[in-house]
């Protein structure tokens, strides 16, 4: 998990969201800010700072909030959060520590099989 920076305050509250039909290979999260239900990008210079994570899935299997390596960078994804059940479900889970992400980069669902997946997280952006 990547430090914070020392000024740890928001810059933009948000939620994020995905949903898919096969996220086997991932799929991107898209960050909306609250007030105006607008989504927006995240700057290269800002930190994405997660503090709940929901995860539904209409699947048997496990569905993974994952932060892949940079483009390019060898090595595996880092686990955010992670489910799993025989016959799909929900998992809630607020983050104490919240999970800071690297700057200018966005985490992926991904899910064991093809089926309906959701993820919905709840968190700020703060400046690197």
């Amino acid at each position: 998990m990547s430090a914070p920076n020392a000024n740890p305050q928001p810059t933009r509250w948000f939620r994020g969201r995905v949903d898919s039909d096969n996220a086997t290979a991932g799929v991107s999260l898209r960050l909306i800010e609250p007030d105006l239900n607008v989504e927006t990008a995240i700057a290269a210079v800002e930190r994405l700072v997660i503090t709940e994570v929901i995860l539904t899935s209409g699947v048997a299997g496990g569905v993974h909030l994952v932060m892949p390596p940079p483009d390019g960078a060898p090595g595996g994804n880092e686990t955010i959060v992670s489910g799993s059940s025989p016959s799909g479900g929900l998992l809630g889970r607020r983050l104490d520590p919240p999970y800071v992400c690297p700057p200018g980069r966005t985490p992926e669902l991904r899910a064991d099989h093809a089926g309906k997946v959701e993820c919905i997280v709840y968190g700020y952006l703060q400046p690197e």
